[in-house]
């Protein structure tokens, strides 16, 4: 995936560069977005063989490592991270895509550039935790409820780092598999 974004970006700098057009709202946006996603993909590119070593740490079938404690917080730390990272590249490529629709629209009758903000309305609705929107458009769920959504996960990785805590510290008194 990290290939076929590049070359998507790659290929749109060249098409502007190749014009001598200036870059646009839509053209940050994507970029941006683009940096995220990148930070995000390498982030699990880096992390992923180390979890799968401290999985065998903890069924027994690899030795604990002297600092396998602190790496198991630095990567919960990272794993934290990755979702905010995701969904602020999603939701620039959304802002992106409004903002090259605003471009195409310039010039066509009012009714489009109603639709246009009526869909942005939309967009800032459902991500928008606004305290007087009790409920959301999809699926009667409330904004308060997306919070607590939030809140779950942030809860989840401190009770996911308090396991990793505990497991190491059983694995201590277990001898690896010979």
């Amino acid at each position: 995936m990290i290939a076929l974004a590049s070359l998507c970006i790659l290929v749109r700098v060249g098409i502007q560069v190749s014009r001598k057009k200036a870059p646009e709202s839509q053209d940050y946006l994507i970029y941006v977005a683009f940096v995220f996603f990148l930070a995000m993909s390498i982030s699990y590119l880096k992390i992923v063989p180390h979890l799968d070593r401290m999985y065998e740490v903890g069924v027994g079938a690899l030795a604990r490592w002297p600092t396998m404690e602190d790496d198991a917080i630095r990567y919960n730390r990272i794993l934290f991270w990755t979702p905010i990272w995701f969904w602020t590249a999603l939701w620039l490529a959304k802002l992106s895509l409004l903002a090259l629709c605003k471009k195409l629209m310039e010039g066509l009758p009012k009714r489009y550039t109603r639709f246009r903000q009526a869909v942005l309305i939309f967009c800032w609705i459902v991500s928008c935790p606004a305290p007087w929107l009790q409920k959301s458009l999809l699926n009667g769920a409330t904004v308060s409820g997306r919070l607590l959504g939030s809140l779950h996960h942030i809860m989840s990785q401190i009770r996911r780092q308090t396991q990793t805590r505990r497991m190491f510290r059983h694995a201590q008194h277990r001898r690896p598999a010979s």
